[in-house]
Parts: structure tokens; C-alpha cells; sequence
């Protein structure tokens, strides 16, 4: 396949070539980014209520399955960041580099649980 560049038409507008992304996925990946963003910001405020100054040295477990605390975790990416700029800009916020799968285990984590479960009908299990 011949890969075609994105066309810059104005400051941050550009015609993508039709063979890229189809236009449907675009506000689909929209969708989840803002979903995924509510998310992190759910989760902090809750740690933050809940832990206070602590709430970036709680152990999780990432998406390798290391226990390692979000401040480390966000540490390491940020230095992947620093590489490969997947993140597209810079942030300090560490939750912005834990993955949705990431938030959610913490969310429905044997020690985290307690500061989540009021805020959902169900069960931790559903």
C-alpha cells in the first residue's frame, strides 16, 4: 500500500487521505477518549477526597501486571513520552498516563473498593 500525507489546508486542519481512518472512527475514538478523561477525572477526585497529598503512591497494578504506585507508573511513561509523544502534548497529571483497564482494576481493587462503591448500584463483581 502507498501511504499518502495528510494535506495541511489551515493551522490544525488537514485533509486525511479516505484510506487512513474511516470519518465514523474519528468520532468514535472521540467518544472514548472523553469517556476514558471522565474517568481519570472520577478517580481523582475520589483519591484525592479520600487520601489527600497520598493518592499518587497507592499501589495498583498496571497493564503488565506489575504492582507498582501511579506516581512510578506515570514516571515511566512519561519518560516513554519523552520517545515516542503518544500523548500528542505534556501533562504532569499521572493519571492521564493509566490506561482505562488500569483505572478500572484500581477502581474495583480489593484495598479501593471502599472509597468507589457508593458511587455504583452494583456489585463490585458487575
Amino acid at each position: 500500500m502507498k501511504w499518502i500525507k495528510a494535506v495541511q489546508q489551515k493551522e490544525n486542519i488537514y485533509d486525511l487521505p479516505g484510506n487512513w481512518l474511516y470519518l465514523h472512527y474519528f468520532e468514535a475514538l472521540n467518544i472514548l477518549f472523553r469517556i476514558e478523561n471522565s474517568l481519570r477525572i472520577f478517580v481523582y477526585v475520589i483519591l484525592k477526597d479520600s487520601l489527600q497529598d497520598k493518592w499518587q503512591d497507592i499501589n495498583i497494578t498496571s497493564d503488565d501486571e506489575n504492582s507498582s504506585t501511579i506516581n512510578a507508573i506515570a514516571k515511566k511513561r512519561i519518560a516513554q513520552d519523552n520517545n515516542f509523544a503518544y500523548l500528542g502534548y505534556s501533562t504532569n497529571n499521572p493519571l492521564m498516563y493509566l490506561t482505562s483497564g488500569e483505572l478500572i482494576r484500581l477502581i474495583t481493587s480489593d484495598s479501593y473498593w471502599k472509597y468507589f462503591n457508593s458511587y455504583f448500584l452494583g456489585s463490585r463483581e458487575i
